[in-house]
């Protein structure tokens, strides 16, 4: 979901109350060093969500979908609030410094105005928000140096009873920006910080720091992104159509790490994942969220990751053809395996748990020694919108160090594995199961079932007549 802007305009709002110079309010307190808001280590537990979502049994009553309608009508509620007697407070802040500021029962909303310079994108966010309190943050801006012009909205973020509340908006302009925040709660008195950064780099999915303004991904392609600062958050909105068994793999480019949390409809925290392991989790039918971010100390605006979401494998259906029995086996006196000289052919299907085809599945086929050494022949394939695949492998032709008398030739062969893997979005993975179609050696065909991830060849390197 592309974040809809709400486009009515703030009327009356800064034609007479809100020109910054006719207020006498004070800058909230700077803080003598700039705050850097940790990316916590996001678990399932409600403390550790970086939205600061209560992720236990406290989820939203609506789905988010349907709180946006509810929010875009209250962002318009503002209209009359800033024409009335009771103005609230409006103080003049900077971008890429941090605040400390305290709503209270008496003045339980505040106004935030700052300007950006150039073109660019701007991040707020509110953080430390006191225990038992909502915070609901609305962004307005308008053109600067244009007095004709109105304030209309940029975004806004509310998750009830979060620890933090985070808002991007994008301008092709210099322009003049308003944050209105308004709190709701039975713990007034406490401080929070208010912290704004710049960005003159950033990708071309922002604005999307928040669920509100998330950017719709198909969960069958990759997703790609950058942090343009340490305060970024990517959202992402997916659609899960049936219920699968899924495999997520984040990973990053240049110094950055990068951490990636799961929301369902409700923005309940379901788990996170980091850029170094792979995770896994059953979804079931319906909407979610992906919050990706930065987990160091270092962004490069011009970084990227990609986080990749394949459904499960749980194993291949699959023939072999081999240019020397066709899909016979044979026995040489180390078992009966696949021959071949220079070729074979494997063709197959990638299934689920379920038994059904899985489509865009990437698999790896490699020759390996038997001691697990690569022998720099491989072969990669995807499978088709039905889960199928077809490719030829080549012989890494090695020094035939076995043999096998014949009936006319003496066989100098190698004993040698293919292996094959399942690549989750980058990482590899051996696969759990095969079933295989053969011919045995006496001409009867049948099927066995492996938890091997690896097919054995007699690799025939040479043959010696001997009539």
């Amino acid at each position: 979901m592309k974040y809809t802007f709400y486009k009515r305009n703030i009327q009356a709002l800064f034609s007479c109350c809100l020109l910054i110079s006719t207020y006498t309010y004070s800058q909230p307190q700077l803080l003598s060093e700039p705050v850097q808001l940790q990316i916590k280590p996001m678990t399932q537990s409600e403390s550790d969500s970086q939205f600061g979502v209560n992720s236990a049994p406290q989820s939203f009553a609506q789905s988010l979908d349907i709180i946006q309608l509810n929010h875009l009508d209250e962002a318009e509620s503002i209209l009359p609030t800033a024409a009335s007697d009771a103005t609230p407070p409006n103080f003049s802040i900077a971008l890429n410094n941090s605040y400390k500021d305290t709503l209270t029962a008496d003045s339980p909303e505040h106004w935030y105005s700052f300007s950006a310079n150039e073109a660019g994108k701007v991040t707020v966010i509110a953080s430390q928000i006191p225990n038992n309190m909502t915070y609901k943050a609305y962004l307005y801006s308008k053109p600067s140096g244009d007095p004709a012009s109105d304030y209309t909205s940029a975004g806004f973020s509310i998750i009830p009873g979060a620890e933090r509340q985070q808002i991007s908006a994008t301008s092709t302009v210099a322009s003049d920006y308003i944050l209105v925040l308004r709190s709701e709660g039975d713990n007034y008195g406490d401080s929070f910080v208010l912290t704004t950064a710049f960005s003159t780099t950033y990708d071309a999915n922002e604005p999307n720091d928040n669920f509100w303004q998330a950017t719709d991904a198909d969960i069958s392609k990759p997703i790609t992104g950058q942090m343009d600062n340490l305060y970024d958050l990517d959202v992402y909105k997916i659609e899960v159509a049936t219920q699968k068994q899924l495999i997520f793999a984040l990973t990053g480019e240049g110094y950055g790490h990068y951490k990636a949390e799961l929301f369902n409809a409700n923005g309940q925290s379901l788990g996170v994942i980091n850029d170094k392991d792979l995770a896994s989790a059953t979804l079931t039918a319906g909407t979610y969220y992906w919050a990706v971010m930065a987990s160091g100390d270092k962004v490069v605006a011009t970084d990227t990751y990609t986080l990749t979401t394949t459904e499960k494998l749980a194993g291949l259906s699959l023939s072999v053809t081999t240019d020397q029995y066709s899909s016979r086996r044979i026995d040489y006196g180390q078992g009966d395996y696949f021959a071949l000289k220079s070729y074979a052919t494997i063709k197959g299907q990638a299934i689920n748990s379920a038994g059904e085809p899985i489509a865009s599945t990437k698999l790896k086929f490699e020759f390996q020694s038997n001691a697990g050494k690569s022998l720099n022949e491989v072969a990669w394939t995807t499978t088709d919108a039905n889960g199928n695949f077809e490719l030829k492998v080549i012989s890494p032709a090695d020094y035939g160090r076995l043999s096998f008398y014949g009936p006319v030739y003496t066989y100098h062969y190698d004993l040698h594995a293919l292996v094959i893997y399942v690549d989750y979005g980058g990482k590899l993975s051996t696969i759990p199961q095969m079933v295989i179609d053969e011919t045995s050696y006496d001409g009867s065909n049948s099927k066995y079932t492996t938890d091997k991830s690896y097919i054995i060849f007699y690799d025939i390197a040479h043959l010696t007549y001997h009539g």
